[in-house]
This record gives C-alpha cells, structure tokens and sequence, in this order.
C-alpha cells in the first residue's frame, strides 16, 4: 500500500487556527487557494475571501505525511471531530460539510490549551462560546455585522448563520420574527424556513415587501427556484404573488374572457378599469 497521502488544514493568518481539514496528495491542499469559488463548499469560499479582503493570504499547514489512503481519512476525521464544524457542532470552527473519514481522537495534537496558545490578544476567537441570551440579542441586534463581531468577540460569518438559524438553531428554530439588520444592510439573511414559507405563500407585492422586507426581484427568484434551489425541492407549486388581488392564473382568464367588463369586475372584485387594462395587456406583467 503506497503512502502517498497526507492531511493538511488551511490556516487563517489572523488567528493561527485552521478553517478547513483536509486529506490530499500532490498538490491537493493548495488547490483551495486557487480553485476560485467552490460551489460545493461556498463557506470555505467566504472564508478565504474575508481573509484576503483583509488583505492576508491563507497559508497550508501539512500535519501529517506520507500516510496510507485511509489512515489518512481516518486522520481527517479526528481532527474535523476535535475542531468542530462551523453550523453542525456547538462552537465549531471549521468550514468543512462533512466529517471526513473514519473517527478518533486527537487530544495529543491539538489540546485546548494549544489552540489557547494560537490564539493572539485582540483577534476574534471563533471558538467563543456564546449564552442563550447572547445569541438572541445577535439574533434581534441592527448593529453592523463588523460591530457585533467585535462586541461578542466571534467571526462575522457566524454572526450572519446566528440570523439565518444555522448556528446555534437550537438556540433560535423557535423564533418566528425575522432578524434585526442594520439599516444599511439591502438584505435580510433569511433562515431555511423563511425561505420555505416566502416559496409557499401567496400574496401581494407589498404583503411580501411588508412581511419580508425583499423586493419582488427576490421573491420571485424563490418562487420560481432561481435561488435556494435546494431548500425549495419537494414543497410543491409555489404561491402565487397577487396583484390587484389576482393571481396570474386569473389575469390569464380575465384576458381570454369574453365576458363584459363590468361582470368580470364583478366576478373578481377589482375595479372595471382594472379588467380593462388587462385587456389591453397593460398589467399582465407581474414584475
């Protein structure tokens, strides 16, 4: 059996601790820092792109080489388990999504007080663990993003997955509001089930405006699954956006109908200007 593998984490600059473990040969580890966007990893792609619009740069760190293939896996596993996954493990640090391979323990390597020893006075710790309190102030906060991070001493992403209920959920699943933002922010980190519940209901442009405080650009692209794909799949035929208190479905039957002006006001309880305008195809557009 060759051992060729090795298991690296890539490391932030600004604390000295990793934010993503992983088990490659060759050149695999520093693929991350040139890859560009991962689609299947967008966080570690955030990460990375916060580190270098603080104008740092990520560095790779091999902790162990020349490994069979699945010593190494087994390896990458205990050291995701030990650090923790951002949004999955209470106070998890890494960015990875899955858990790697097959688990153990890493005590001896990573100890609490050598990640303490990591740590530089005045940085953020992304280890931070936060009260119940804490993070419902977060959750409710309008303060900046940058603010709040320095406030409570955690990383800005995890301030944005506190108000989208991926961190902490336990903490927050329960609330129904929608999350405090700074005045400045143009949009509302919305949780899954936000979105689940703006893809199903039915309503006006301003109901969705008044209730969710996005434009109707952004509704529709849940509604019709340009966004948050898999987050909508399997909820069935989204509902309607009305206006004028129609449906699409009924502005579609209002113009093929050859009923008389004032009886289709009648019928759908809207002005009769209102039947005629879509008769001359001047509100068909639902944008």
């Amino acid at each position: 059996m060759k051992s060729i593998y090795y298991v690296y984490a890539l490391i932030n600059p600004a604390t000295n601790q990793p934010f993503y473990i992983g088990k490659g040969k060759e050149k695999r580890a520093w693929s991350h820092l040139t890859q560009g966007w991962d689609k299947f990893n967008p966080r570690k792609s955030l990460e990375i792109k916060q580190i270098r619009k603080d104008k740092l740069e990520p560095t790779v760190n091999i902790i162990k080489e020349n490994m069979a293939e699945q010593d190494a896996l087994n390896y990458e596993k205990e050291l995701i388990k030990q650090y923790g996954r951002q949004g999955y493990e209470t106070n998890g640090i890494l960015t990875n999504i899955t858990k790697g391979g097959y688990g153990g323990n890493t005590s001896e390597f990573f100890t609490a007080d050598s990640c303490k020893k990591m740590s530089r006075p005045g940085i953020k710790n992304p280890m931070a663990k936060l009260t119940e309190e804490q993070v419902v102030e977060i959750y409710y906060s309008k303060k900046e993003r940058k603010e709040l991070s320095k406030q409570y001493s955690v990383g800005e992403n995890q301030i944005t997955e506190i108000k989208r209920k991926i961190s902490y959920k336990n903490v927050t699943e329960k609330i129904t509001d929608l999350p405090g933002v700074h005045p400045s922010c143009k949009r509302i980190p919305l949780s899954y089930d936000t979105i689940q519940c703006i893809y199903l209901e039915e309503g006006s442009p301003t109901y969705f405006k008044e209730t969710y405080n996005l434009g109707m650009g952004a509704i529709y692209n849940i509604k019709e699954r340009r966004t948050y794909v898999k987050i909508t799949e399997g909820l069935g035929t989204p509902g309607d956006v009305k206006k004028y208190n129609l449906t699409p479905t009924d502005v579609d039957k209002i113009f093929m109908s050859k009923e008389s002006l004032d009886k289709l006001a009648k019928q759908y309880n809207v002005h009769k200007e209102t039947i005629r305008n879509i008769k001359k195809s001047k509100t068909r557009v639902f944008d």
